[in-house]
């Protein structure tokens, strides 16, 4: 009896053992854990400015970015809810969403850009250099992120070029010369443009040049007036 008493225990151990092990796995194939994001601006940077000012390599307070995340893999498929264009935004040191993006066992590429624009299809931007905004961009990105690793490091890059012109006046003598129109006509840019966001490419570029009517006038001196376009 001794035995066959001990036969049912060590049964019921090994039931135990095995409920509690497929038990982890369901677990474990159901995680859920909410993106987690670190997020910088490049600072070798095609524009000249970000936020009119030189250098800046982090976005400030209540700055928001369109986050989108895919499957991984050679043939990339939606992710779990297809999370495209979910906006997610700083308080200057972390990056948080109203409804983040959750990430499941499977690994995730996950892309982003600036300005969020609820509108906005990341892959197809309407970027216009006279709309004088600086639109960034973070390719896909994987950082073999899910659910047990859920943060990922974005380093946005800026979508536009700026030319800056410097026009200024030999003396300062009177009656000082006047600025009232610059036309600038040349190749290989455009004002505007196509981009997606999560390749960094632009398509449909234009040809149009730079023409700006000053009014006031700008009255020229020996200190350097100066003046800057985004351009594509």
């Amino acid at each position: 009896m001794k035995k066959v008493a001990h036969r049912y225990v060590v049964a019921a151990l090994f039931a135990a053992v095995l409920f509690t092990a497929c038990s982890q796995e369901h677990e474990q194939a159901d995680g859920r854990q909410p993106l987690q994001l670190e997020v910088a601006i490049d600072k070798l940077t095609r524009a000249a400015t970000v936020y009119n000012t030189e250098g800046t390599t982090s976005f400030s307070n209540g700055a928001t970015i369109g986050v989108s995340v895919r499957k991984s893999g050679e043939t990339p498929t939606a992710y779990a809810n297809n999370p495209i264009n979910i906006p997610y935004t700083t308080n200057g040191s972390t990056w948080s969403a109203t409804n983040p993006i959750m990430l499941t066992i499977d690994e995730a590429d996950v892309t982003a850009y600036y300005p969020y624009n609820s509108n906005y299809t990341p892959s197809a931007i309407a970027v216009r250099g006279s709309d004088n905004v600086d639109y960034m961009y973070a390719i896909w990105k994987s950082d073999q992120t899910k659910y047990t690793k859920p943060s990922v490091s974005l380093t946005m890059k800026h979508a536009q070029s700026i030319i800056r012109v410097t026009v200024t006046s030999k003396t300062n003598e009177m009656p000082r010369p006047n600025l009232t129109r610059l036309i600038l006509e040349g190749t290989n840019y455009g004002r505007s443009g196509t981009l997606n966001t999560t390749t960094g490419t632009f398509s449909n570029i234009d040809n149009e040049n730079i023409q700006e009517n000053y009014t006031p006038a700008k009255e020229l001196s020996t200190t350097a007036t100066i003046d800057q376009w985004y351009v594509v």
